[in-house]
């Protein structure tokens, strides 16, 4: 839509991934290096999981790197993916598909050319990337000061939120979220008592997730799909203008957006609420999650499910390996 061709854009995701894992593991490499006491005290038992991190982590930079940098690495995979596909009956015209495939794989071999000639990208990004993990770790700290919490250093709150990171944010495993919230307090309750470790939690996974979450993927997945499904709608309309003005529309009176504002200026103004309205609101949020999921296993049709049931497959495969997007 952007007008970045297929090729070009999966060089760029390849290259982040490989940046992503890099700057990960430059980050355990000083604290395997000059903090290894640090490492075995606060980790014990669960040393094995850094092991294993650190162990897909470095199989994963391989694996892409040989993606990247060799040349004919790439259109081998990608040959393969196509006739899994084909005999998964995914890709049902294998012709039409090898030449788009053709044209993006130039594509994408001009970009993987410009990278493996220009290493000076790589530390640059490789530099800003290690800062703003570095950075984004560091939020615990502060947490830890708003909690009165001052008997560890930066570095060793850095440390213990990296530890995180790479024992199960890397790792592919159902139910992440829970797993990784768990594991934090899991470590944090070494310095802090069980209490305080679930509210530094709960606030520095509200800082740097939810809220973000709740503030920019909410609102804009649910603009994006109102355009998505305006634009893409079977009834004509007569022009590209129409279109957009209907958009716009659909977007105004969207339900979740307009509460989701409402929402904002109700919390920002410090509205209350009467006993009997907020109870009445609470009672109609409580019934949303069950109410949804009846009207979605109502209009569940179990055949057409199962039609997709490949491509669905595919992908939740292919998930896993790219930890960095949410």
């Amino acid at each position: 839509q952007d007008g970045v061709s297929v090729g070009v854009s999966s060089v760029a995701l390849l290259f982040w991934t490989i940046i992503y894992k890099v700057a990960l593991m430059v980050i355990e490499g000083i604290v395997l290096l000059f903090f290894r006491g640090f490492l075995h005290q606060y980790l014990g038992h669960y040393y094995w999981l850094f092991v294993l991190g650190m162990a897909v982590n470095l199989v994963s930079i391989v694996l892409y790197s040989i993606v990247v940098f060799s040349k004919n690495g790439v259109r081998n995979l990608a040959l393969l993916g196509t006739w899994i596909c084909h005999k998964l009956r995914i890709i049902r015209n294998k012709k039409r598909f090898m030449e788009r495939l053709d044209h993006s794989l130039e594509l994408y071999q001009e970009g993987a050319v410009y990278m493996r000639t220009h290493w000076e990208v790589f530390f640059v990004v490789l530099g800003i990337t290690v800062l703003q993990r570095i950075s984004f770790f560091a939020v615990t700290w502060f947490v830890c000061l708003a909690l009165g919490q001052h008997g560890a250093s930066p570095w060793e709150i850095v440390m213990l939120q990296s530890f995180v990171a790479v024992c199960i944010d890397i790792l592919p495993l159902p139910g992440g979220v829970g797993v990784n919230e768990g594991f934090f307090v899991t470590l944090f309750k070494q310095i802090m008592s069980r209490s305080t470790a679930v509210s530094a939690m709960l606030l520095s996974r509200g800082v740097n997730f939810y809220i973000l979450m709740i503030i920019g993927a909410v609102p804009l997945y649910n603009i994006y799909s109102v355009i998505v499904l305006t634009f893409e709608a079977q009834e004509e309309v007569e022009n590209g203008g129409g279109k957009i003005r209907e958009a716009i529309v659909n977007i105004a009176k969207n339900p979740i957006i307009l509460s989701i504002f409402a929402g904002l200026i109700v919390a920002m103004l410090g509205i209350h609420f009467p006993m009997l309205v907020d109870k009445t609101i609470n009672m109609v949020a409580q019934l949303a999650t069950p109410l949804a999921l009846i009207v979605l296993g109502a209009g569940f049709e179990g055949r057409k499910a199962l039609a997709k049931i490949r491509p669905t497959l595919l992908a939740s495969a292919i998930k896993p390996s790219f930890p960095q997007i949410r």
